[in-house]
């Protein structure tokens, strides 16, 4: 608790006296020692919000921003939902970032950053064998990567088709069954849940009119053609982050299709089955 109340005493002072550095100098220490003791408490899914603080107090430092009432406000606000958030743990409460996201937002907004995604703070954990498909006995390293190239292109005439025509479905379906077919690829089972949970959020899609499927949706399609590209160039990438903005959008899907349900049933995220109406310090 000294943290917190020294973060917020040396912004209140900051705030009269701004041309004093030392003062915010003091506070990025603290912060810095607040991100330390979250991760020592093994609450390294809401150190995503210290790291922002401490971002916005460097960039106060280095005179990137100027000090301004909205910066104080997004730094006070994240400060206390932070105490608030590890009272409500203390007092039992189930672990979920995502009651975090009203003062990340207020930070990244600050920062520079309108629309900042609730998947930055949404961590879900594969917790059962995923029904995945079976491996393919025909592809080897080399036979994946020509395959990958050809799958990666008929995708991309898919997306193309699709984002210049959202009401016909065909392009869209064409992305689907290039997904399918990657899916039978040898690997891991993260490398093949990947695939798996992409392909079901393409089918997802399939079941939407045009006009449902909103700008960011379309992004994470994009993302999903880059990952094949680099699957295609045998380039090992970190697909932990796409993963985890699909799981985000299937756990708001309210799909009863099959797929959606076994990908539900083998990720659990904070808030899965608990009520999902617990507030936030802002409210």
């Amino acid at each position: 608790y000294q943290a917190f109340a020294l973060i917020d005493q040396n912004l209140d002072v900051y705030n009269k006296h701004p041309s004093n550095i030392s003062l915010i100098k003091d506070c990025r220490n603290h912060i810095h020692q607040l991100d330390g003791l979250l991760e020592m408490l093994g609450l390294t899914s809401i150190t995503i919000v210290t790291e922002k603080m401490e971002q916005l107090v460097a960039a106060l430092i280095s005179k990137k921003i100027e000090p301004s009432p909205p910066v104080f406000d997004a730094l006070k606000q994240s400060t206390n939902a932070l105490l608030y958030y590890l009272n409500e743990l203390i007092e039992g409460a189930e672990e979920n970032p995502l009651r975090l996201f009203p003062a990340y937002r207020g930070l990244m907004q600050v920062y520079g950053f309108e629309n900042a995604p609730e998947s930055d703070l949404f961590f879900p954990r594969l917790t059962a064998n995923p029904a995945l498909k079976a491996e393919s006995a025909h592809i080897d390293a080399l036979t994946a990567k020509t395959l990958a190239k050809k799958l990666g292109t008929e995708y991309q005439v898919g997306l193309l088709k699709w984002l210049r025509a959202p009401s016909n479905k065909d392009g869209l379906q064409q992305m689907a069954v290039a997904v399918n077919q990657i899916e039978e690829f040898p690997g891991t089972t993260e490398e093949r849940a990947f695939w798996w949970v992409a392909s079901g959020f393409l089918g997802d899609l399939l079941q939407l009119e045009g006009n449902q499927i909103d700008l960011p949706v379309r992004r994470l399609c994009g993302k999903i053609e880059q990952t094949i590209r680099h699957l295609a160039a045998g380039i090992p990438g970190n697909t932990s982050l796409l993963l985890r903005e699909l799981l985000y959008y299937i756990s708001r899907s309210e799909s009863a299709c099959q797929r959606i349900s076994d990908i539900k049933s083998s990720y659990t995220w904070p808030g899965q089955t608990a009520d999902q109406d617990t507030l936030t310090f802002e409210q």
